[in-house]
C-alpha cells in the first residue's frame, strides 16, 4: 500500500511540474536568438481586426515559405542560416499568441558575408487571418550595425504596420501579393508524425483552415540541429559582445551572467 501511495504521489508530482512547465511556457513573449535577432510576441496594431490565432504552423512550410522570397531576381530576402534559426521560434510564437496579438521579428546578418561581412537587419511583422500567413516588412536591409558600434545607440526599429506602406518591394512565387511590403502565404498547419506502426487515414493532409482563437495549443518541440563549426563560432560572436557590453557598463552584472548562462546552455 505505501508504495501505492507513493508511486501517486510521484504522478501528481510530474503532473503538477507538467502543468508548471506549460504556464511558463505560455507565457513566454519573446525568443531570443542573438543580441539582434529575435522574434516576439506584441499587441496587435491598433485597430486591427483579431487574429485568427493561436495557430500551430508547420515549420518546414514556414521555412519554404521564407526562403522563396526575393528582393530582386539575384537574391533572396533571407538566407538558409537565418531561416533556421527563425522557423521555429516563429512557429512558436504562433503557436501561443492570442487574437489579439502580433509577432514582430529582427534578424541580422551579414548574409553570406561571412564573420568579417558587414551585418545589416531585417524586421517584419507576422500574424494568421482567414486562413493566410501574413508578412508585412518594413527593413530589408538596415547597416546599423557599424553605425551601433561607433555611437552604441541602437535605432527605433519598425515592424512593418498594415496602414503604412514601407517603399520595400518584394516578390514570392506562390504567395499573395498585398502591396510591395505586405505578402501572404497559406497558413498550413503543423500535423504530428504518427507513432511507428500507427495506422495513418488516407486523407489525413495539412489544413488551411485556421486554428480556433483564444486556445492554449503547446509549443512543438524544436528538431535536434547539428552543430557545425559555424555554430560555434556565432556563438564565440554572442559571447564577445556581451563581454564588450558588460565592460562597458552597458549591461549589469545579473544581465550579463544570465545571457552567458543562457549561451552556454545552448553549447
Amino acid at each position: 500500500m505505501r508504495h501505492v501511495l507513493s508511486a501517486a504521489r510521484s504522478g501528481l508530482v510530474l503532473m503538477a511540474l507538467a502543468g508548471s512547465a506549460f504556464a511558463a511556457e505560455s507565457r513566454q513573449m519573446a525568443w531570443w536568438i542573438t543580441e539582434f535577432t529575435y522574434v516576439k510576441r506584441v499587441a496587435k496594431e491598433a485597430n486591427a481586426p483579431a487574429n485568427d490565432q493561436p495557430i500551430k504552423l508547420a515549420p518546414e512550410m514556414v521555412s519554404q515559405d521564407l526562403a522563396a522570397i526575393r528582393l530582386n531576381p539575384n537574391e533572396t530576402l533571407f538566407d538558409s542560416t537565418e531561416i533556421k534559426e527563425l522557423m521555429w521560434p516563429i512557429c512558436q510564437a504562433l503557436s501561443l499568441a492570442k487574437p489579439n496579438e502580433d509577432v514582430i521579428l529582427l534578424s541580422t546578418s551579414a548574409r553570406g558575408g561571412g564573420l568579417l561581412g558587414t551585418r545589416s537587419a531585417l524586421t517584419a511583422r507576422l500574424f494568421v487571418k482567414e486562413g493566410r500567413l501574413n508578412l508585412i516588412l518594413h527593413d530589408t536591409r538596415n547597416a546599423f550595425y557599424d553605425r551601433y558600434l561607433g555611437t552604441k545607440k541602437l535605432p527605433e526599429f519598425k515592424f512593418g504596420s498594415r496602414t503604412e506602406p514601407s517603399p520595400v518591394d518584394v516578390d514570392c512565387p506562390g504567395a499573395e501579393k498585398v502591396r510591395g511590403d505586405w505578402l501572404t502565404f497559406p497558413a498550413i498547419l503543423h500535423t504530428p508524425k504518427p507513432a511507428v506502426g500507427a495506422m495513418v487515414p488516407a486523407a489525413a493532409v495539412p489544413s488551411a483552415v485556421p486554428a480556433p482563437a483564444a486556445v492554449p495549443v503547446p509549443v512543438p518541440e524544436p528538431a535536434t540541429q547539428a552543430r557545425d563549426e559555424a555554430y560555434y563560432e556565432q556563438q564565440q560572436v554572442r559571447l564577445r559582445a556581451i563581454t564588450r557590453l558588460h565592460d562597458e557598463k552597458l549591461i549589469s552584472d545579473a544581465e550579463f551572467n544570465e545571457k552567458r548562462k543562457e549561451i552556454l546552455g545552448g553549447l
